[in-house]
């Protein structure tokens, strides 16, 4: 019936408003494509009084497919014609155009109201539409009652870059320079546009889905209402809307404007995913000091990434739906909307049995996908005082599917199997040895010398291709594929460059980069290399000699020496080579994202929150360890995982422990210095020949003690310190760890002082004996270290540095001090930890 193709639909509706932002740059247009031409009597609406065109962005629309991209990339004439004519006349459309009223129809529930009333936004704010800054949706999440204005901060109008001014701030609404701001946006937009090669639709959308993230985050959906959703984000959504529409009515075979209106039936479905068993799968490991065990965590971290993908992309070819069903994919979860159709629960059903079995028989069920597709949708559900509830109902499906792992194994039909099927792996490949890095899996590959199972001879292939892979391609076929899912259904190739022409049957994207004609994927994948000093360091102390046999500076350091933090000064000790197992992640995101929006959680809104997130765990944080303007401070980071709203980092205990209080601040910023949206995180010590898994767990216990305790906080050498106080707690132990160094005080004070602050703790218990800690504390320092002023002659002058420094705890003279006895413990054992082993 109707020669439009679902792709030329998509990529309208993602382009549908890219008019906005020529509007907003003041881009001169065509006559004809000017208020009063030939144009705006077919794709605007009119003022019913006053009679003249409104909604005029759309006109810009036009033009951009007709005068400034007309003969760029490359798309056949007839492609770029159909996608233009569904993209400029979503304020207007050709009633008997299906396609242009479904476009319509996802534009109003994108954004969370009808707007069939809407006005038009450059006529209501008059000039102000070019002037206003897009508000962070984190600043308007409010816990408790209504969120303050005062709150309120805004995003400035630049290019996204990792390492960019991507903080909201306190700032004006509105902004008269904005118009400069936004005609350098759409310069580059446009530059970067043109120098994509068209290879096949699908390829192009997600090319253009790059692009429009990188220039459309921080612009402002509408500045009518509240600016709080990006126009990319605006744009994405109505595209996976329109998505499911066009399946739907093709489905159904009703095309009329009507139908398609029509916000009762129950026309959407939402799937839902989530990845169980991640953290023991990648952690598993016998053996932490193995040469290549850093390879496998860097790898099974990328493998459950490329898992997720692969499971998306399997239940695409199953059910037939598009990649613009995506809604979100972050930490092992996504979400995906589609058409409320037989059909598409069958696929996801098969998809669901054909990944789990797939689980089961490579991982013992050590990882499991649980998947959801029992949540409907009507259009009235989008609405933003309604779509919220709609999320809950989604996320209530999953954990109940969490709860019945493996149903689809043990039943049928709802009936237990009389057989149920049982794990049965062939033991004869068992009689001779387990993998020697893994503990488990039967040995039947050679890595090296080394006798692996398959899997790790893999994993440690996977992960030194990702120490120079720049993308990386999903594909429908396996073969000669880095990784192969589902029986060869979906492959994986990593790639060493970006300058590739995506194939059918292909979805490229760049890793952490923008690359004409891909796709960008972040993926926080940092690891510390040696460096020159570094490696003539341990070499001169032969130490790793085996393993240096191997390396040159630039080589991926392994833990042991990741655990050695190389002094800066001669003088500096080496102190205690231990590793910080740095886990955090965000407190309450459930109650965020249930409650602190309040009533008006529409989809746009959603998406916005949680790509921002995820963003800054596996964009952000990356760049800044990657970051060689601040002399690489926290360059000795390796990255397990970092994505969606948790993180798990290895360093040396130090830069961990000095990475926490930057994380912490980063953080703050980033939601923009909302008190309702915390972090909590801990520093837990590990050597680096215990195996990987056993400080996993020490740091997942520490977290959840943190969580006990309140949440945001940081826990560090045993105690929970609230992120107001480490600073301070911080300053104090480097001050303490200094003036050990230069044998101010002695390392035996120091553990006097560990005695004198656990009587505090007793007598803040209760305890009333305890509180004879202060004099024996007075009595020291002024026997141990106030003497020595005597002796040196300087009683009669000032104080001592270090007599100052002691004094702190017992008469505090700042506002910080007065906690530095709580968490006395973590000072001290920061000192002492420093100056241990040589210089």
């Amino acid at each position: 019936m109707n020669p439009v193709d679902r792709n030329e639909i998509i990529l309208g509706a993602l382009m549908h408003d890219i008019g906005k932002l020529m509007q907003r740059a003041a881009v001169k247009l065509p006559g004809e494509f000017g208020p009063e031409g030939g144009m705006a009597h077919v794709i605007c609406p009119k003022d019913a009084k006053a009679g003249y065109a409104t909604h005029r962005h759309v006109l810009h629309t036009a033009a951009f497919f007709d005068h400034f991209t007309a003969t760029t990339a490359q798309m056949p004439r007839e492609t770029r014609e159909k996608v233009a004519t569904c993209a400029c006349r979503h304020h207007n459309p050709d009633e008997s155009r299906p396609e242009q009223v479904i476009i319509q129809v996802a534009d109003w529930l994108s954004s969370g109201v009808d707007r069939r009333k809407s006005e038009d936004e450059a006529e209501a704010g008059r000039g102000a539409f070019r002037c206003t800054r897009l508000r962070s949706v984190f600043s308007e999440v409010a816990l408790e009652g209504a969120p303050e204005a005062s709150r309120f901060r805004y995003y400035g109008m630049q290019w996204l870059d990792p390492l960019g001014a991507v903080f909201p701030e306190h700032r004006d609404k509105t902004d008269n320079n904005l118009p400069q701001a936004y005609s350098d946006l759409w310069n580059q937009f446009l530059v970067q546009y043109q120098s994509i090669q068209y290879a096949n639709l699908p390829a192009f959308i997600n090319a253009v889905d790059a692009l429009l993230l990188h220039c459309l985050w921080c612009v402002p959906s509408s500045t009518m209402d509240q600016p709080n959703v990006s126009l990319y984000d605006h744009c994405k959504t109505t595209a996976a809307i329109a998505s499911a529409l066009w399946d739907y009515h093709c489905a159904r075979n009703e095309f009329s404007a009507e139908t398609i209106r029509d916000r009762t039936a129950q026309k959407f479905l939402l799937i839902g995913g989530d990845l169980s068993g991640i953290q023991r799968f990648i952690f598993n490991l016998d053996n932490t000091n193995t040469k290549g065990t850093a390879r496998i965590l860097r790898a099974r971290s990328f493998y459950l990434g490329a898992l997720t993908l692969a499971a998306i992309r399997l239940i695409e070819q199953e059910t037939g739906m598009s990649s613009a069903a995506i809604i979100d994919n972050a930490g092992g979860r996504f979400t995906l909307l589609g058409p409320n159709l037989p059909g598409i629960r069958n696929g996801v059903a098969r998809a669901r049995r054909r990944i789990n079995q797939f689980l089961l028989e490579r991982f013992c069920g050590e990882l499991c996908l649980n998947l959801s597709c029992d949540v409907e949708a009507c259009g009235a559900d989008f609405d933003e005082t309604a779509f919220g509830a709609k999320l809950d109902e989604l996320a209530a499906s999953i954990d109940a599917k969490k709860r019945t792992k493996w149903q689809d194994f043990l039943q049928t039909d709802g009936q237990w199997r009389s057989e149920p099927p049982c794990l049965a792996p062939d033991y004869d490949q068992y009689d001779a040895h387990l993998c020697s890095i893994a503990g488990y899996g039967a040995a039947t590959a050679r890595h090296g010398k080394t006798l692996v199972s398959p899997q790790t001879e893999t994993e440690l292939r996977l992960g030194q291709k990702l120490l120079t892979a720049k993308a990386f391609v999903l594909s429908d076929d396996s073969a000669d594929a880095d990784l192969s899912f589902f029986d060869g259904a979906v492959g994986f190739h990593l790639l060493s460059n970006d300058r590739i022409q995506p194939r059918h049957g292909e979805s490229v994207f760049a890793l952490n980069h923008l690359s004409p004609g891909l796709g960008v994927s972040f993926l926080a994948n940092h690891v510390p290399r040696l460096t020159e000093r570094e490696w003539l360091f341990f070499a001169e102390k032969q130490t790793f000699e085996d393993t240096l046999e191997d390396q040159q500076a630039g080589s991926a350091k392994t833990f042991s020496q990741i655990a050695w933090r190389i002094p800066a000064s001669p003088n500096e000790p080496e102190g205690t080579q231990l590793l910080g197992l740095i886990k955090a992640d965000v407190d309450n995101l459930g109650l965020v994202l249930r409650k602190g929006l309040g009533p008006n959680r529409c989809l746009s809104r959603y998406v916005t929150m949680s790509r921002m997130l995820n963003f800054f765990f596996a964009g952000r944080l990356p760049a800044l360890m990657a970051d060689d303007t601040d002399n690489k401070r926290f360059g000795n980071i390796y990255t397990i995982f970092a994505g969606g709203d948790d993180l798990f980092l290895i360093s040396d205990w130090r830069t961990a422990a000095q990475f926490a209080g930057a994380l912490r601040e980063e953080f703050r910023r980033f939601v923009a210095g909302n008190p309702d949206i915390t972090l909590s995180a801990t520093v837990s010590l590990s050597k680096p020949r215990v195996p990987i898994r056993h400080g996993a767990r020490l740091a997942d216990e520490d977290l959840e003690r943190v969580k006990e305790s309140g949440k945001n906080a940081v826990r560090l050498f045993g105690v929970t310190i609230p992120w107001e106080r480490f600073a301070a707690i911080q300053d104090y132990a480097e001050a303490l760890s200094k003036a050990v160094q230069e044998k101010r005080i002695s390392r035996a004070f120091l553990y006097r002082l560990l005695g004198y602050h656990e009587q505090f703790v007793d007598f803040e218990a209760g305890n009333i004996e305890a509180g004879i800690y202060l004099s024996h504390l007075i009595y020291d320092l002024n026997r141990n270290i106030d003497k020595r002023d005597i002796v040196r002659g300087q009683r009669q002058g000032d104080p001592s540095p270090e007599t100052q420094l002691i004094c702190r705890l017992v008469c505090p003279g700042k506002e910080d001090d007065a906690n530095l006895m709580r968490y006395l413990r973590a000072s001290v054992s920061w000192a002492l930890y420093h100056n241990r082993g040589g210089k």
